[in-house]
């Protein structure tokens, strides 16, 4: 008998241990977060930054989004290792994301690439101003042309 409660009493501690050690479920998306990303081999410690979620439009729920810490080339040909804003599907997001970060507290501005994306897809234009697939995807996309998600906020192939 006292074998057996000493065995339960170790038991209840360590699953009460191993309970600890389990990391907190990552928080729900929300407009600020910068997550670390699934992307391409050569990107690094790629993060992705939600600066506005969008819920209800023509092509479901978007993100509006800052890109960080990629070897992206532009359109022009030279090298950045940011970019922003760019609009994804929120499930292409979430199919990009591994690990919450943290809370960014620098603003970037977005709310007139958004204007002008709604006045883009009221026009039935807004897949073409949208990335569908995930980041890794995206990112190759965007350096063989398909820039149009990043051009409304440079106001290009508009």
């Amino acid at each position: 008998m006292k074998n057996t409660a000493s065995r339960l009493l170790s038991l209840f501690a360590f699953a009460l241990f191993i309970s600890a050690c389990t990391p907190p479920p990552p928080p729900a998306l929300a407009e600020g977060q910068t997550w670390t990303v699934k992307s391409r081999p050569s990107d690094g410690a790629t993060t992705m930054t939600l600066l506005h979620i969008e819920h209800g439009t023509p092509l479901g729920d978007i993100a509006v989004v800052s890109i960080n810490n990629a070897v992206i080339t532009l359109p022009d040909k030279r090298q950045a290792n940011q970019i922003w804003t760019v609009i994804f599907t929120l499930d292409a997001v979430k199919q990009s994301l591994k690990d919450f970060q943290f809370n960014q507290g620098r603003k970037i501005s977005w709310e007139a690439d958004l204007e002008a994306w709604k006045q883009l897809a009221a026009r039935g234009r807004a897949a073409e101003f949208t990335y569908t697939m995930p980041l890794a995807q995206a990112l190759d996309a965007f350096e063989h042309g398909q820039t149009g998600p990043w051009a409304i906020a440079h106001r290009a192939s508009l």
